[in-house]
Formats: structure tokens, C-alpha cells, sequence
């Protein structure tokens, strides 16, 4: 998965917010099965997207 995926979900956040919703304390979370990409990481690494693997999805890490 890559950082695409985050530019998605940046844009939906920014069109609830112009329809008046309150998205200041949301953080988009991408799942994936086979990874994610470095651009992906670093975003997470910098607290801007939550990445879930299989790990963390059922190794709860």
C-alpha cells in the first residue's frame, strides 16, 4: 500500500470538514495484508496515518 492510499483519506477528511464536521482529532488508518511502502511509514512515523498489518491487526502489536 502506499501513500496514495493516505492522499484518499486526507481528501474525504477535508470534504467532511467543509460540510461542517469536526475531523481536528481524526487520523486515518490504512490496513494491509502485504505492507506498506517507506513514503506510508514515514507518514505513520510522523503520526499522520495509523498503519495496521496482519501483526498488529491479530498480534495486537
Amino acid at each position: 500500500m502506499d501513500v496514495h492510499r493516505l492522499d484518499r483519506l486526507r481528501h474525504v477528511l477535508g470534504l467532511l470538514a467543509t460540510r461542517g464536521i469536526d475531523t481536528s482529532h481524526a487520523r486515518p488508518a490504512c490496513y494491509s495484508g502485504v505492507g506498506f511502502t517507506p513514503d506510508l511509514r514515514a507518514a505513520a512515523e510522523r503520526g499522520e496515518v495509523v498503519l495496521v498489518d496482519l501483526g498488529r491487526l491479530y498480534g495486537g502489536a
